[in-house]
């Protein structure tokens, strides 16, 4: 009976640190990529632009565009800015002054410019 628990014992502790490493592995390759704009703003975000979120911003948002990454709820009036939006969510002003830049699962990111008065 000691022997047996001894083995499943030894056993865990070979078995148990492959598995945790398989893990961790596994969510930083594929479950945190679903949920992080990392991958959205390295698509050729300008650092001079203006980067809006609308309504909602994720943290990785905030780390991964250097603290510039800011919430409106309005349609920006400003010449030029990039503008991530929540899939599902529109805003008439994104179809007339926006292109699509990137999107991941969750967002898109869309580069806007105002139309200068001639």
């Amino acid at each position: 009976f000691g022997s047996e628990t001894a083995g499943r014992g030894r056993l865990l502790l070979l078995v148990g640190p492959g598995l945790l490493l398989v893990l961790c592995v596994y969510l930083g390759l594929f479950a945190g990529a679903r949920y992080s704009d990392k991958d959205l703003l390295a698509a050729g975000v300008d650092t001079h632009d203006d980067l809006y979120y609308f309504r909602e911003r994720p943290y990785s948002a905030q780390y991964y565009s250097g603290g510039r990454a800011r919430i409106i709820d309005t349609f920006p009036t400003e010449e030029r800015f990039y503008l991530v939006i929540e899939k599902g969510r529109s805003l008439d002003e994104v179809g007339r002054y926006c292109e699509l830049r990137s999107s991941n699962k969750r967002r898109n990111l869309y580069f806007c410019r105002h139309e200068q008065p001639a």
